[in-house]
């Protein structure tokens, strides 16, 4: 093409080559770009065709890309190939092209870019992308970055090891790979508050502690400051933090709050660190009700373990108590032990009732299981009580007195069971824990009353003996029944103070009745629970009594209940029989109600047995009770034992009873319980039988 037939001359001022080539890649004209950067004149270039200076690799794509543009004239399909250069090397460049319709035939026009320039770039590049490699995995700064769609693909070598580093992922994608805590390791910190997500976000995040369980399995503590990368114009490209490790610094003041926070045995938060997370809880629980829940655990019957085998026993219990709890519990709930056999579980979030009870049902089984501790397999159970936060302004103190409310009830029903806490339960177990200061004022203020309700020979009507009944007087003088205080008193432990004050004013009355009536001493009934008859010293304190007051053993009657003869441990039967052959009289109460067999009678040789109040109430028209009582009779007359039946409230049970032979009666019709002077004033009158004496009460 002669220089008036070319394109125009401002082509040569282009910084990109241009070559026009005909339909068979013969080059018909090239700008001075392409001339300087093959190396080659014009006139080397024009005539010659374009394939010839095309790497042989490069032909078969070039000319693909070629028909491709020649068919579709809006087709601009960038290519890369090597051209040959006059000094026999191959230049690297970019071709684009257009095709040119005319009429002396279509043409291409091709623009022909250096790639040198765009290598070395990349080159570069790559070595600046090596260099902050090596920055990054030689600086002791966790270095975490990600890009403007969130992707997460930048890791300094502080952070591998630490945190997942499997590529670029999506920030949502590698937050969930790990867990979060707070500043104390504890408290779990939702993956929308880590701190390179605040950054993503926007926030600028400055000194902010947190830790994370790393692949590595172990908890790390960091101190992290980052904010948003945005480029020249302000908009976002990006996020970055640098994380420093302060795990060395936060184990060390860790172990100093361990000692503060947490139970020395079993590692688990102690009291005050359950307060606090508890209170921490019902805080998150104002903002987002979520339910909390708590769950007051107390081991039963512990005791037995501590006094079995001993107190290093009893502590490997409770380590071993308090891993299974943890075990039983959700990644987040808090497992604390207040002391003794006593633990807490508090549970966020509870979704209902549903959940409540299948954690307590979990933490009963958990705790349930026998433990292997030296040679011996050791099974307790729990008695737990249950409460949930059921209004946004609870406290937690009172939160954890409910709790402690709800697992007396529990123990109340037999223990080994659970019980929901709930307005009702703490109005009853609050009046207890009123009873059971009542009766231990009463037994520190000398309170407790003893009546005596006569017991009449069934023939001659004559005063054959009394019972002795315990009373707690108020200060108005009003007297409590037993059926009031004697389980509180028996929960509590105050009954053996009970049982000892009785046998005491017993054995006063039992005295003083014999000076009275010295030639046929009444018999005197009185009752102890069976805690107090199995301690080791019961025997000892009976016989002490009887030499203090000078009274013969068979003027004594121990009266037990079924219960207590079934339930009876070696340490039991071992006392009964000790008083037994010292002379002192024993009898069966309640006969008929529980599950006392013929072998009981025989085995703790009983003097003598009371037919029940139920079955004396239908004396003489129903035929059950009216059959019950007479078998009780016959039987216990074949034994050679003394039947008394009690409840005798009529005139007409009282003559079915004598005639069906029973020995002895005791009921309102002959008298209430009354005082002991009562007893003493019919006493001295030296009075006809009881029963035509009147009203001695």
């Amino acid at each position: 093409m002669s220089d008036d037939a070319r394109p125009a001359a401002w082509i040569d001022l282009l910084p990109d080559g241009v070559v026009i080539i005909d339909a068979l890649g013969v080059m018909i004209d090239a700008n001075a770009t392409v001339c300087r950067l093959l190396g080659r004149d014009r006139d080397q270039l024009v005539g010659i065709n374009g394939f010839d200076l095309l790497h042989p690799d490069d032909v078969a794509r070039a000319a693909h890309a070629l028909a491709e543009e020649f068919v579709d004239t809006e087709a601009v399909l960038p290519t890369d190939v090597r051209l040959l250069a006059a000094d026999g090397g191959w230049v690297p460049v970019e071709i684009t092209g257009v095709a040119v319709k005319r009429a002396e035939g279509d043409v291409l026009a091709l623009c022909v870019r250096d790639m040198r320039r765009r290598a070395k770039l990349e080159e570069q590049l790559r070595r600046e992308r090596s260099f902050l490699q090596s920055v990054l995995s030689e600086v002791e700064v966790g270095i975490l970055a990600c890009d403007a769609e969130g992707r997460v693909s930048v890791y300094s070598h502080a952070v591998r090891g630490v945190l997942p580093t499997a590529g670029a992922v999506h920030l949502d994608e590698w937050l969930a790979r790990f867990r979060f805590f707070e500043a104390d390791g504890v408290t779990p910190l939702p993956a929308s508050q880590a701190p390179l997500s605040r950054a993503f976000r926007g926030e600028v995040v400055r000194d902010v502690e947190f830790s994370v369980l790393g692949d590595d399995g172990e908890l790390h503590f960091r101190r992290a400051n980052g904010e948003p990368l945005l480029d020249g114009t302000g908009a976002k490209i990006g996020a970055v933090v640098a994380v420093h490790d302060i795990t060395e610094q936060r184990q060390a003041e860790r172990a100093l709050r361990r000692q503060a926070l947490h139970d020395p045995l079993t590692g688990l938060p102690n009291r005050t660190l359950l307060i606090h997370r508890l209170g921490d809880a019902l805080e998150r629980n104002q903002i987002h009700p979520a339910g909390v829940a708590l769950f007051f655990v107390d081991l039963d019957r512990f005791k037995l373990v501590n006094d079995g085998l001993g107190h290093t026993a009893g502590d490997e219990l409770l380590m071993a108590i308090g891993v299974r709890l943890e075990e039983a519990v959700r990644p987040g709930d808090t497992v604390a032990r207040l002391g003794g056999d006593e633990f807490v579980v508090l549970c966020e979030p509870i979704a209902g009732p549903d959940e409540t009870a299948a954690i307590a049902e979990r933490l009963g089984e958990a705790v349930g299981r026998p433990v292997r501790i030296g040679d011996h397999e050791v099974r307790v159970t729990a008695s737990i009580g249950v409460t949930v936060a059921s209004s946004s302004d609870v406290l937690p103190e009172a939160m954890l007195r409910d709790a402690d409310l709800a697992m007396y009830r529990a123990k109340e029903r037999g223990r080994d069971g659970w019980e929901l806490f709930d307005d009702r339960l703490r109005e009853r177990v609050l009046a207890r824990i009123a009873t059971e200061h009542m009766l231990l004022h009463a037994l520190d203020n000398h309170q407790l009353r003893l009546l005596f309700q006569p017991v009449i020979d069934a023939v001659t009507g004559a005063l054959a003996g009394a019972e002795a009944l315990v009373r707690l007087e108020l200060v108005d003088g009003t007297l409590i029944e037993p059926v009031d205080f004697i389980g509180v008193a028996e929960e509590s432990g105050l009954v053996t103070r009970v049982d000892q004050w009785v046998l005491a004013e017993t054995c006063r009355q039992a005295a003083a009745w014999a000076s009275a009536r010295p030639d046929s001493p009444l018999v005197i009934g009185w009752n102890a629970s069976s805690r107090t008859i199995g301690r080791g010293d019961f025997v000892a304190l009976v016989r002490e009594n009887l030499d203090r007051f000078g009274v013969a053993p068979t003027q004594l009657c121990l009266e037990l209940t079924e219960t207590t003869l079934i339930a009876a441990t070696a340490a039991t039967r071992h006392a009964l029989t000790r008083l037994r052959e010292e002379g002192l009289l024993i009898g069966l109460d309640d006969f008929g109600t529980g599950y006392s067999s013929l072998t009981n009678l025989r085995d703790f040789a009983v003097s003598f047995v009371k037919i029940d109040s139920s079955f004396t109430s239908g004396i003489p028209h129903d035929h059950e009770s009216t059959a019950i009582a007479r078998a009780i009779i016959d039987l216990a007359h074949a034994l050679g034992l003394t039947v008394v039946a009690e409840g005798v409230n009529t005139e007409a049970q009282r003559v079915w009873l004598a005639q069906a032979g029973c020995d002895d009666l005791q009921g309102f019709l002959f008298s209430p319980p009354v005082s002991a002077d009562t007893i003493t004033a019919w006493l001295l009158r030296q009075a006809a039988p009881l029963a035509e004496a009147g009203d001695i009460a």
